[in-house]
C-alpha cells in the first residue's frame, strides 16, 4: 500500500505481473477493496511512469460471475461484457467486490 515503493520497485523493469490482491474472509470491506483498488492503481501508475512494455494483470472470474440477476447470460457464457455488480440486490461478499472494482479500475486506467 506503499506507492513509492512500487514505484522503486518497477524502475526499469520491461516487464510487470501484477497479481497480488488479499484474499481472505472479513467483514471489513475495505480491509480488502482498499488495498485490491489501490494496489491495482499504484502498479499500473508506476509502471507509466517506468515506461513499463508490458503489464499483464490477473484478474478473477469473481469479477465478471455476480451481475444481477437479470443481467445474467442466457446462455451461460460469461465474457468481457459481463461484470459482477457490487450493488446488486442479491448482495456480494467482500472478496468479490474487490476484485470487480480491481477490475474495473485498472480499465479507467
Amino acid at each position: 500500500m506503499n506507492e513509492q515503493s512500487l514505484l522503486n520497485a518497477i524502475a526499469g523493469s520491461t516487464y510487470v505481473v501484477h497479481l497480488a490482491s488479499p484474499f481472505f474472509t472479513s467483514s471489513e470491506a475495505e480491509e480488502l477493496i482498499t488495498p485490491a483498488v489501490n494496489g491495482t492503481k499504484y502498479v499500473m501508475e508506476a509502471c507509466k511512469a517506468s515506461g513499463v512494455r508490458r503489464l499483464v494483470i490477473t484478474s478473477s472470474v469473481a469479477s465478471i460471475m455476480n451481475p444481477t440477476a437479470a443481467d445474467k447470460p442466457v446462455n451461460h457464457i460469461y465474457d468481457e461484457s459481463y461484470w459482477s455488480n457490487p450493488d446488486r440486490i442479491e448482495g456480494l461478499g467482500n472478496y468479490p467486490k474487490s476484485k470487480v472494482l480491481a477490475e474495473k479500475a485498472a480499465w479507467d486506467f
